[in-house]
């Protein structure tokens, strides 16, 4: 970590499938990003879903041997999941469009019209 003008700038180095990338954090990002994950998360909680505590930019939706079908839920809506066959869904949080999209499937698969 580093401060730059005046600002706490994180950066955290990832290799992605041969891929080192770079992603960078500043000022009021942080808190954003943290305060969408928690509103995705307690979303989730109130359909009914298990979703363990996190510090990370994501939330896990342990899905079990539905996790390609709830995969290709989200990507038929535009939004990237990062699936663990048998296991379940990493989905990265961001944008709050994208976290209402989300909430929205989830609702869905919930309700039992996947």
């Amino acid at each position: 970590m580093a401060i730059k003008g005046g600002h706490l700038v994180a950066r955290y180095l990832k290799e992605v499938e041969g891929i080192e990338t770079v992603f960078v954090l500043s000022g009021g990002h942080i808190e954003a990003i943290v305060a969408e994950r928690s509103r995705v998360r307690e979303g989730l909680r109130a359909l009914g879903w298990s979703v363990p505590v996190t510090e990370a930019n994501f939330v896990w939706l342990p899905l079990g041997q539905d996790t390609v079908e709830f995969a290709r839920m989200c990507d038929d809506a535009g939004i990237v999941v990062r699936s663990f066959p048998g296991e379940g869904c990493r989905v990265t949080v961001a944008e709050p469009e994208a976290g209402d999209v989300l909430l929205r499937i989830a609702a869905r698969w919930r309700a039992g019209a996947a």
